[in-house]
């Protein structure tokens, strides 16, 4: 055994001799809400993490900016005596709301163990999975690595982002206005329970962008009875129309220019594809995205992979206008609108897609629906073979994993910061399994906790040798 094999053995021992004081630590952070979307409890959570970046003897600050609903980034620096690479470490501490208490096992805030088959013992809470179990393993992961070593293996950049959920407005001007700083870490690194319910383990080499838009429809300053309706426009069919128009009766988007800007997947990427198509439990995927009966158009196998990777998609989230209550309200509604999320793919252009919206819409006669890109960022993609990435599949193979690889990821986070501004290679990784994340009874298994805090260790020190 080598004196690193011997160090890792070593530190993962105090993980198990310690585990129930880290299992208690991680329900103290989890019951400390930290809703971003409705500004709850986040700059109490906020001083929570910068609490534990400097229990880990890291120099340690809160950042936010004068932005709409800002909260406090956490940004702690933690240096390596014999350390020669620099890791940036991203996690967010933000949660979604709890809109549906009353669908819990148990109360979504307590942080219970709760016998949950097949897993077992597991914590069930808002934030388990999403991501405060995780972000809490690699916090656990660095104060067992200094108890027993009193060093770190890498210099690390802590980044915790109070505003994940809400597109992370305060992140982008935290990246530009520390760039010189943050342009001396070799790659960036979050880390995650990543373990499927049958264990196996997830890697994905990026990412699509994201547009979150407004669409709204209004005709006149109120609604009239119905009864006026032949000379009168409803604001709900001007609304129906041009999103009529924006998909053909194919269920294919078709906005002029839509594919001009995307690359298709490369041999490499078609190559993982096909790794995945081989491997993939597709009744398993489905009851993971929704429990979905099918996917659409009947697809299955590589060319479900493809479309689910590589297309880019215009979702209609949802729809307001008129009445729906009891009974009968007869109106010609005035105001109609809608929520909508576009999904970019490489090379896709975030301005340029937006300006194509609205191009179709003028073109086929629909001036009057206005569109308002809120939220959003654009597409991240990281090679194979860069260190980062092949730091988390020794990883796993360490667990004797084989990860399935996904060359881009369905959804979307803020990791083009990384990729694009900073130049920088981006992977996840981990072991440990968790699940429902946004929704009733999320969780994180307490047995794959243990391993998600091991699996930390070995891959700082994985990617330090490499």
């Amino acid at each position: 055994m080598s004196e690193t094999d011997r160090e890792i053995a070593a530190i993962h021992r105090h993980i198990d001799e310690n585990f129930d004081a880290y299992a208690e630590r991680l329900k103290r952070y989890i019951r400390q809400k930290s809703v971003s979307s409705q500004d709850m409890g986040v700059k109490e959570c906020a001083d929570m993490v910068l609490g534990f970046v400097e229990d880990l003897g890291a120099e340690a600050e809160l950042v936010k900016y004068d932005l709409p609903y800002a909260q406090p980034i956490v940004y702690g620096k933690l240096k390596s005596k014999r350390g020669r690479k620099t890791l940036i470490n991203y996690h967010m501490y933000d949660t979604m709301p709890v809109p549906d208490p009353d669908e819990w096992v148990c109360p979504p805030w307590e942080a219970k163990i709760v016998d949950l088959p097949p897993f077992g013992e597991s914590i069930v809470a808002r934030g388990a999975i999403n991501s405060k179990g995780p972000s809490m393993a690699f916090i656990n992961a660095l104060e067992a690595i200094k108890a027993v070593t009193g060093d770190v293996p890498v210099n690390l950049f802590l980044i915790f982002d109070g505003e994940e959920e809400i597109n992370s407005p305060s992140l982008e001007p935290f990246v530009k206005e520390h760039l010189e700083e943050l342009k001396k870490a070799d790659a960036e690194y979050m880390h995650g329970a990543r373990q499927d319910a049958k264990g196996v383990p997830r890697l994905t080499l990026g990412c699509k962008g994201e547009m979150d838009l407004e669409f709204e429809v209004v005709v006149r300053p109120e609604d009239t009875h119905s009864g006026s309706k032949p000379i009168l426009d409803s604001a709900v069919w001007r609304l129906i129309w041009a999103f009529n128009s924006l998909c053909d009766s194919s269920d294919e988007i078709a906005i002029e220019g839509w594919r001009d800007e995307i690359r298709p997947p490369t041999e490499e990427e078609l190559e993982l594809l096909r790794k995945l198509a081989e491997t993939l439990d597709e009744e398993a995927f489905k009851e993971s995205i929704g429990r979905t009966p099918r996917f659409r158009k009947g697809m299955h196998g590589l060319e479900m992979l493809k479309a689910y990777t590589y297309e880019p998609t215009l979702n209609i989230s949802g729809v307001a206008a008129g009445y729906v209550g009891p009974r009968f309200l007869n109106i010609v509604p005035a105001r109609a609108e809608a929520r909508a999320d576009v999904r970019l793919v490489p090379e896709m252009g975030f301005e340029s897609t937006l300006e194509k919206i609205r191009r179709h819409l003028d073109k086929h006669g629909f001036e009057d629906v206005r569109v308002t890109c809120t939220a959003g960022y654009t597409w991240s993609k990281t090679p194979l073979s860069s260190d980062v990435v092949q730091a988390v599949i020794r990883t796993y193979r360490r667990w004797g994993c084989e990860p399935r690889i996904w060359p881009i990821a369905g959804g979307t986070g803020p990791y083009y910061l990384w990729t694009q501004l900073l130049g920088i290679p981006h992977a996840g990784g981990g072991m440990g399994h968790g699940g429902k994340a946004h929704a009733p009874n999320e969780y994180i298994v307490l047995e794959g906790y243990r391993d998600c805090m091991k699996s930390a260790v070995t891959f700082l020190y994985e990617y330090a040798k490499i």
